[in-house]
């Protein structure tokens, strides 16, 4: 019968922990010539190692040899001792027979007295048996032990080959049938006329998704094979052990990691769901002030957008701080470490994103400008098509797309057309010189009626005409008319249909468009002022020419 090593570790230490006191008060009488001593045997296998006498109250005869037959048997099996030198440890009222530093069994003064030797004669005979059936039990399994060993290392070994042979056959059917069924479903399904993927990208897929699948199980088999090999012999059994526990113990910790992670999970699962439900109950509030189903006092609609953005941003950030104590690792130094160096990298890496981010709530809280407007950044001109916080999206006239950072539009004067054009009229500009030989008034009539024919200019407030300055041969006429016109491209094209109506009107009123140049010679030249101011008998001067001799 095999007693399990903890029943016979209790019993034996109980044993030998005892007090021999005990032994003495029950101690039998001394047995009568006639009687001999009744003992019980201890059998380890197939020999009979020794025989007990004594009792252990309050523990039988029959008890005691239970105990000690199932030590004997447990620690017949363990490599880990040194059955081999056993050693008799002499105390007061008893003695011990120990292996290295395992108690496994008593020698009592009952024991010594029925079988007529002396206590420590009868614990070195105890030794020499218990020594000779331990080396006749090892050389027995020992040789019984290397035959399963073989025998299973040869069946792992065999399985292995099998499932090895069977993963590479396996792995190449399933490459060329996959790919098959791609093929098959590019060239009829809904993504062949799109081509976005092709046959070969997704065999190429296939090919990476079942290469790493055998290198795992081709690692996975190597690794229960190595451990089934060593596992089947005594020597290389405790290493096949450490191999087992070099994956075991990993997994497990990794298990209770995540057994002993669900409370926060379930934490930070509540709180990302809380978030989610509070930004889609505030979406819904910024969205019906954007659609003008709700209105605040003193809030426009156009800021309904940025400011749902920033609100969410907070949100989030807030929610952030509420889950952060719960991450997993968040309080090792690794974590802290990483937290750092990320924070530090994102200070010095974003300051110019920060300033653009800044500069564009400024602009939106400014009501400078918005999506659709005609405005001039700087020397950039045309209209708004995105506003965002980072950067303001402009179309030229020529169908250009000019993106500007938010901090340069906050550093630039910024002309907003349509804005005027919607509360007074956007004034359109043309500019003309004409010489001083042409009476400024008629100019002005002529420019004047060039607005007037110009289809989009406006009536009232009446187009005016200013002269902006008078330069050394002509002076600088402009027209100022005014337009409804809030578009890009409409004001560029009343711009030259003004200059068109312009260049009619002169070419009909007789006046030359011309910038004209003088030189200092003023003998055999026209004065530049206008005909109404010279006399009547006003003639052009001649040349005056002189000889050499200073005879003219």
């Amino acid at each position: 019968m095999r007693i399990p090593l903890r029943t016979g570790l209790v019993l034996a230490g109980w044993l030998v922990a005892a007090p021999l006191a005990a032994q003495d008060s029950a101690r039998p009488a001394p047995p009568s010539a006639a009687a001999a001593p009744v003992g019980r045997p201890v059998v380890l296998g197939r020999d009979t190692v020794l025989t007990l006498y004594a009792s252990q109250p309050p523990y039988s005869l029959e008890q005691r040899t239970l105990a000690v037959t199932g030590m004997l048997a447990e620690v017949a099996g363990r490599a880990d001792l040194r059955l081999d030198s056993l050693q008799v440890v002499p105390q007061a009222d008893g003695a011990f027979i120990m292996a290295d530093s395992v108690a496994l069994l008593a020698v009592l003064d009952g024991d010594a007295l029925a079988a007529g030797v002396p206590r420590d004669t009868l614990a070195a005979r105890w030794v020499a048996s218990l020594e000779a059936a331990f080396s006749r039990r090892s050389a027995r399994y020992h040789a019984r032990d290397l035959a399963l060993g073989i025998a299973e290392a040869l069946i792992a070994t065999l399985v292995f080959v099998f499932l090895l042979r069977l993963v590479l056959g396996a792995e190449d059917r399933l490459e060329a049938w996959l790919r098959r069924w791609a093929e098959a479903r590019l060239d009829h399904g809904p993504l062949a006329k799109a081509r976005l993927i092709t046959p070969a990208q997704i065999a190429s897929a296939v090919l990476s998704a079942t290469s790493l699948v055998r290198v795992i199980t081709l690692l996975t088999l190597a690794y229960l094979w190595l451990v089934a090999v060593f596992g089947a012999f005594a020597l290389t059994r405790p290493l096949a052990g450490r191999i087992m526990r070099f994956v075991t113990e990993p997994i497990v910790a990794l298990a209770r990691g995540l057994v002993g992670y669900l409370p926060s999970l379930f934490f930070i699962i509540v709180v990302l769901a809380a978030l989610r439900l509070l930004v889609r109950a505030i979406h819904v509030v910024f969205r019906g002030i954007e659609q003008g189903t709700l209105k605040l006092r003193k809030f426009p609609a156009e800021w309904a957008d940025p400011t749902y953005k920033i609100v969410r941003a907070l949100v989030f950030a807030f929610g952030f701080i509420l889950i952060f104590p719960y991450l997993p690792g968040a309080g090792s130094e690794a974590f802290n470490a990483i937290s750092l160096f990320a924070g530090a990298l994102f200070s010095l890496g974003s300051t110019g994103a920060v300033a653009n981010i800044v500069a564009g709530v400024v602009i939106v809280y400014t009501r400078a400008f918005r999506v659709g407007e005609f405005v001039r950044i700087g020397e950039t001109e045309g209209m708004v098509v995105e506003r965002s916080l980072l950067v303001t999206r402009i179309r030229t006239a020529t169908n250009i797309e000019v993106s500007i950072p938010s901090a340069t539009v906050l550093n630039s004067h910024v002309q907003n057309f349509s804005a005027m054009a919607q509360q007074g009229g956007l004034v359109v500009q043309s500019r003309v010189t004409i010489g001083y030989d042409a009476p400024w008034r008629q100019v002005h009539e002529l420019l004047l009626a060039a607005a007037g024919r110009t289809e989009g200019v406006l009536a009232a407030p009446a187009p005016f005409v200013v002269q902006e300055a008078l330069n050394d041969y002509y002076p600088t006429y402009c027209l100022n008319a005014y337009t409804g016109h809030t578009t890009a491209m409409e004001v560029f094209r009343l711009r030259s249909s003004l200059n068109e109506a312009i260049q009619d009107a002169f070419f009909e009123g007789g006046v030359e468009i011309l910038s004209p140049a003088f030189t200092a010679i003023r003998d055999g030249n026209r004065t530049a002022m206008p005909p109404q101011y010279l006399p009547p008998d006003y003639r052009a001067p001649g040349w005056k020419v002189e000889r050499g001799d200073g005879r003219a």
